[in-house]
């Protein structure tokens, strides 16, 4: 699932990921087939279901063939991490917050 989120420390349209990429695909696939089911416009989701279930596709923007892997890329660093930071107040959730270590 979602398990790599935030997904990388750049975010920007240049990433790419097989996970999401694998969501999508289930997700516009299902919605063709209930947009058929009961007589609605499925084309818009079967164009992104046949694109993303394109497996040429896949294999261009994700085989890694030196690791023999399909991968996600994007602009990632080691120099980024996401830190648990305090509420302000006592009776808020804390969250995270991207920390730069290096520029």
């Amino acid at each position: 699932g979602l398990d790599d989120f935030p997904r990388a420390s750049h975010p920007s349209s240049d990433e790419y990921h097989v996970d999401l990429r694998c969501w999508m695909a289930l997700g516009s696939t299902t919605m063709a087939r209930i947009a058929q089911l009961i007589g609605k416009n499925a084309m818009p989701y079967t164009v992104m279901s046949k694109t993303l279930t394109d497996q040429k596709l896949l294999d261009r923007l994700h085989w890694d063939s030196k690791r023999k892997t399909y991968s996600d890329y994007g602009l990632h660093t080691s120099a980024v991490k996401l830190v648990r930071v305090s509420p302000p107040q006592p009776n808020l959730p804390s969250f995270k917050r991207r920390k730069v270590s290096k520029e």
